[in-house]
């Protein structure tokens, strides 16, 4: 290298090439996307896990809530059903129905999740047959917000009241997993006890589906947690399960996914009002 190419101004390859590649490293460096500090990431992961024990600990207290909310308002019959049912559909008619007969037929308490549709027929039913009605209660969404994650997400409401039943006639949860015990608690039979119990599941969609399928299971694994047999009916109002019953008692027997006649055992399919009323009548030996 000559002191006359610098001195005309001229820069040497090798220093151009150092200079590029400083350059290029700096914007490399300038782009890479921030990272979480160690302690940050500790921290947030010890808040996520508090937040875990959080929801474990108000499961167990809403667990509490309701168990001692069937031992207050005494076990009897249980059902499932859509929420989206209005009171002009036959269905509403023909459950509020069959709640009040099966109260005055079985001496019980009517249990249900005390929402709106199929819920509040049952509900009205029995309080018309004897005055005794129960249920539990889920906290919804009350507010759209967005995240950036998931898209729109609900936040669920601090408090709810049911609009014509006491206090002391229900609880309220926040999680599913709580509420499905409370009902089946308040369906299943002790022998000390000389109370009528029954399941019921009514028309309804994924959430009727969903309790419907827990409780056959339980039944089917002989889980349901009762010293006494506990009959289950699916009323199949307008043939409204037949796919669904084609489905477990043809398709999934010919899968080899259930034995034949296994769930036959656990459920009584029936059509009409009448047709439940015998059967428990027939069970009890009414």
């Amino acid at each position: 290298m000559s002191f006359r190419c610098l001195s005309r101004g001229r820069i040497p390859s090798v220093l151009k090439s150092s200079s590029s590649s400083s350059r290029r490293k700096r914007q490399q460096f300038q782009k890479r996307p921030s990272v979480t500090p160690i302690g940050e990431q500790q921290q947030q992961q010890q808040q996520q896990q508090q937040k875990n024990r959080q929801s474990v600990t108000k499961i167990g207290e809403e667990l509490n809530l309701v168990y001692e909310l069937v031992e207050r308002n005494g076990r009897g019959a249980i059902y499932l059903g859509s929420s989206r049912i209005d009171k002009e559909h036959a269905h509403f008619a023909r459950s509020k129905s069959l709640a009040k007969a099966v109260a005055v037929l079985l001496e019980c308490t009517t249990w249900s999740g005390i929402g709106p549709g199929l819920m509040d027929a049952v509900t009205l039913g029995g309080l018309e047959a004897n005055g005794k009605a129960s249920g539990i209660l889920i906290l919804m969404g009350e507010k759209e917000e967005r995240d950036n994650i998931e898209g729109k997400v609900m936040r669920r409401q601090k408090t709810r009241k049911h609009p014509y039943l006491n206090e002391s006639q229900y609880a309220t949860c926040s999680f599913f997993s709580a509420r499905k015990h409370g009902l089946v608690d308040a369906g299943v039979r002790n022998g000390k006890e000389d109370t009528k119990t029954a399941f019921f599941c009514l028309p309804g969609g994924i959430g009727t589906m969903d309790e419907f399928a827990e409780i056959l299971t339980l039944f089917q694994l002989r889980r349901i947690g009762s010293e006494e047999k506990v009959p289950f009916l699916l009323m199949n109002y307008d043939g409204v399960f037949d796919k669904l019953l084609e489905f477990i008692t043809v398709s999934c027997v010919e899968h080899g996914l259930v034995n034949e006649g296994e769930m036959e055992e656990h459920l009584k399919v029936c059509s009409t009002n009448e047709e439940a009323l015998e059967y428990l009548k027939h069970f009890y030996a009414l």
